[in-house]
């Protein structure tokens, strides 16, 4: 059995390597270094579920990220065949970049 041989700190290290590879595809966005850091963990994480080509074809959000509109930005997310496959995270995550907060 392959995965006795594989512990967990070897799983960690991988996700890190995979998610330190996001944050450094999501800092490429237009509009990302003017973010606040909630709102980049929101690209951050959209990178590393979507992809950077395919988050990239999110155009109208990007754009509204870039014009700090921050409701038509999240609008835009839940528009999207993204928001219907991951449900509630979705929202989560929009609700953040409407409102720059977690709560």
């Amino acid at each position: 059995d392959w995965s006795s041989d594989v512990c967990s700190s070897d799983l960690a290290a991988v996700a890190k390597l995979q998610l330190e590879g996001a944050e450094t595809d999501a800092m490429t966005l237009p509009g990302y270094s003017k973010l606040d850091p909630l709102r980049r963990s929101v690209l951050i994480e959209m990178t590393f579920n979507l992809g950077l080509t395919h988050l990239q074809g999110f155009t109208h959000f990007l754009a509204a990220i870039e014009a700090q509109d921050w409701a038509t930005a999240a609008a835009q997310m839940l528009d999207s065949k993204w928001a219907n496959q991951v449900g509630n995270r979705a929202k989560r995550l929009a609700q953040i970049i409407k409102t720059g907060t977690d709560q």
